[in-house]
């Protein structure tokens, strides 16, 4: 799926950097179950919904509320969880335009089969109406024979007047 695909061209995402380093660092690590318990702005978060002054406007918020190193590492936190929300939210997209994809591939296997089917049923049937045609020919040219025929047995007449 394309999800796989993303996973092997970013070995190591944003949230797990972020992470490494604050874990690195002495910090405490805060997962986003934590955040979303603690962050309506996490919590209600959604690819659809994003914006990025939404989020301006709650990281002015919490650093005026407190300007110290600790709301820092807090905000690294909150950045950390808010891209593995979006890592998490992209694959789920993925995978639902995947389950997508392999259905509307199935509908289409269904309604290219079934066309097939028809287009072979439409030649069976062409082949039939060539073949009447054909014998409506030969009975035009059976017809048009015994009035010759006839004609010559009675000289005189026109073919055209004459009926077998």
């Amino acid at each position: 799926p394309l999800s796989s695909l993303k996973r092997t061209m970013a070995p190591q995402h944003a949230h797990e950097k972020i992470r490494a380093q604050l874990q690195a660092e002495g910090f405490d690590i805060v997962s986003l179950e934590d955040m979303e318990q603690q962050d309506d702005f996490i919590r209600d978060f959604s690819v659809k919904n994003a914006s990025t002054g939404a989020y301006l406007d709650t990281f002015d918020q919490n650093w005026k509320a407190a300007e110290t190193s600790e709301m820092f590492v807090w905000e690294l936190n909150r950045i950390a969880c808010l891209s593995e929300k979006i890592l998490q939210l992209t694959e789920a997209f993925d995978n639902e335009f995947e389950e997508a994809l392999q259905r509307q591939e199935k509908r289409y296997a269904a309604v290219k089969a079934k066309q097939l089917e028809e287009d072979l049923a439409l030649r069976k049937l062409e082949k039939e109406v060539e073949l009447m045609e054909a014998a409506v020919a030969r009975g035009k040219a059976a017809k048009a024979k015994a009035r010759i025929d006839l004609a010559k047995q009675q000289p005189g007449q026109s073919p055209a007047a004459q009926k077998p």
